[in-house]
């Protein structure tokens, strides 16, 4: 099994399987997928296309890879507080198993740890791993302490034993250990650049894990733990898409597959709107309750069409989009997470009963649910007295976007990454 996600360099340089690392967005292998979504796209042989297309569980909860039944084929289980559901088909439906293991806020990752052919899950607690070899709730069998609290792990089957282990990566420096303990690195070796993302899996059928790299939607396939160039290259998907990576059919051979957040309103060929993506207004109906806009009302954001506001604000939000593109070269920074535009009653709904006040508006109260709000972050982080926020503040209503006062640092709500549409 294996998790995804972006980057990629047309030369595969040197070293790591197990999970993704990653320099932009999207999940790790053998971990959680960072991405957003519950629709699944599933590839079993390179191609382009899609071999398998399902949906499952819902677009805010945490996804994870794993062959949890030990037949082959790796599947999907969802995440909720510290609660797994485990489906062990790549097709809709609902968990076949749940298991409770671990703190709410915990780190997870997954791998096959005591060789027996089936995955299973190990919390992570900065340096210190507690590794359980069954899906079940109860104590860890295992717990072992590698690398640094602030390293980014990897999990793989470095040396095709069957067993999967860790490794952890300083900038472009992999530290590879082929035993879960403490102790020196096996292997050390450097492979692309610092911020790369990259994927990990036995992508040959030769037994070991071997790695990729993505740039937008494309990858670049080492069948090896070498340095040079790829041997296999290969588009799929969008480059918004989140990377998944496990062997979908059972043929031994890990390949790609997707998870991707539907646009926030879809239209057909009739011009009809299907219902997505948190709006839950009847299409043509006008109605401008918050949380409670009609599609007729609300247009997806050009450059973020996962995402929605109110028509008359999307050509001031694309010229602050140029604006800011221009200053700092590269996309404004609206996070992707779901509920961070357009914000429906049953999303707002969610929010507060997740968060409460003062992080969340009572249901019915929000501006986002008028379609006239938005959050910023995500890979970007947005914090007072650092870049882009002061850029973001000064320059937002040029286009009509504000950060309130009452937002500001010394404001009674300070959030920095919320701005408000005042024309």
């Amino acid at each position: 099994m294996k998790l995804r996600r972006t980057g990629t360099t047309a030369a595969v340089a040197l070293l790591v399987t197990g999970t993704m690392v990653t320099g932009a967005t999207g999940a790790a292998a053998k971990g959680q997928s960072d991405g957003w979504g519950n629709d699944f796209y599933l590839s079993d042989t390179f191609a382009a296309q899609a071999s398998t297309v399902f949906t499952y569980g819902e677009i805010t909860d945490y996804f994870y890879v794993g062959d949890w039944d030990g037949d082959g084929v790796d599947t999907l289980a969802y995440r909720r507080g510290a609660t797994f559901f485990v489906r062990n088909s790549n097709t809709t439906g609902a968990p076949e198993h749940s298991f409770t293991y671990g703190r709410a806020g915990d780190t997870v990752l997954v791998g096959d740890w005591d060789g027996d052919g089936v995955d299973t899950l190990a919390v992570r607690r900065g340096a210190e791993y507690h590794v359980k070899n069954a899906l079940t709730a109860g104590r860890a069998d295992v717990v072992a302490v590698y690398g640094r609290d602030d390293d980014t792990v990897l999990i793989g089957d470095w040396d095709g034993n069957g067993t999967d282990t860790f490794a952890v990566r300083r900038g472009a420096a992999y530290h590879v250990k082929n035993t879960i303990s403490a102790g020196a690195a096996d292997r050390v070796a450097v492979y692309g650049r610092s911020d790369d993302d990259v994927y990990v899996g036995d992508f040959d059928g030769d037994g070991d894990d071997s790695f990729t790299v993505r740039r937008g939607a494309q990858y670049f396939v080492a069948n090896e733990i070498r340095a040079g160039q790829a041997d296999r290259t290969v588009v799929y998907g969008r480059s918004t898409d989140t990377t998944l990576v496990g062997d979908w059919n059972g043929d031994g051979v890990d390949s790609l597959g997707i998870q991707r957040l539907r646009p926030a309103l879809e239209r057909t060929a009739n011009g009809s709107v299907t219902n997505l993506a948190g709006v839950d207004a009847v299409s043509g109906d006008h109605d401008a309750r918050n949380g409670r806009l009609s599609h007729a009302l609300l247009c997806p954001i050009p450059f973020l069409p996962t995402h929605a506001i109110q028509c008359r604000a999307v050509d001031d939000l694309v010229a602050f989009h140029r604006a800011y593109e221009a200053r700092f070269g590269k996309p404004l920074p609206i996070n992707g997470a779901p509920f961070t535009t357009y914000r429906s009653y049953a999303d707002q709904l969610h929010v507060w009963q997740e968060t409460g006040p003062p992080v969340a508006a009572r249901p019915g109260t929000s501006p986002h649910g008028y379609g006239l709000a938005v959050d910023f972050g995500g890979k970007t982080e947005i914090e007072f007295g650092q870049e882009p926020y002061p850029w973001l503040r000064a320059n937002g209503p040029r286009f009509g976007w504000y950060n309130m006062p009452w937002h500001w640092e010394t404001g009674s709500v300070p959030e920095p990454w919320h701005f408000d549409y005042r024309r």
